[in-house]
């Protein structure tokens, strides 16, 4: 019986397209993290949040962004995190691990000079581990950055994380919509943002 269900198992698909997509619906993984951290302590977040996935608590996707901008998210069936494993707050791995990932991906190519963003369904977050007033993290500072820097900008414009949803392209609107509002004359480029980016990535 035992082997049977796991046979029936291992036959389901471990990731399905997510077409519909609605950004306000889905929080960057160190959101999550964040909500987990104060409610179990530091040292349990990682078993944690790896538990949430596996029973279906939580739901993750992944947000895969090309080379050139284009998009493609995944939702991970909850079987993924038998090979994913959480680390920290910016980091889970395992991806190599897992069945087949890298055509999802795109093959080996595309896979390196892309981004890979994990990002988690709003509703279950909200109800296991609801926002309150007094996690500071839910707007994370992710770079010391100077001022006028480009690393700077993509943090004015993208104060709770939002970046990592974005495109260099979506970004640099923000950026440039910002600037004009406030009479700027000056901000970062393109080409600065999408740099920058890259080093986050």
């Amino acid at each position: 019986m035992k082997k049977a269900k796991a046979e029936r198992r291992a036959k389901l698909p471990l990731w399905r397209p997510l077409k519909v997509r609605h950004r306000h619906e889905w929080v960057p993984f160190a959101t999550a993290w964040a909500r987990a951290e104060p409610v179990v302590g530091g040292l349990h977040t990682r078993g944690e949040l790896q538990q949430a996935f596996r029973s279906k608590q939580l739901i993750a996707a992944v947000q895969l962004i090309a080379e050139d901008g284009a998009e493609t998210w995944i939702i991970l069936e909850c079987e993924c995190w038998r090979w994913l494993q959480v680390n920290h707050a910016w980091s889970i791995s395992g991806w190599r691990l897992l069945p087949g990932w890298w055509k999802a991906e795109g093959g080996p190519e595309d896979r390196e000079r892309g981004r890979r963003h994990v990002v988690v369904h709003r509703r279950e977050l909200d109800k296991h581990y609801p926002a309150t007033e007094t996690v500071p993290s839910e707007s994370p500072s992710t770079t010391k950055s100077k001022p006028g820097s480009s690393d700077a900008w993509i943090d004015h414009v993208c104060p709770n994380g939002e970046w990592r949803l974005m495109t260099a392209k979506q970004i640099h609107a923000a950026i440039v919509n910002e600037a004009k509002t406030r009479g700027w004359k000056k901000h970062s480029s393109y080409s600065a943002v999408a740099a920058a980016l890259k080093r986050r990535a």
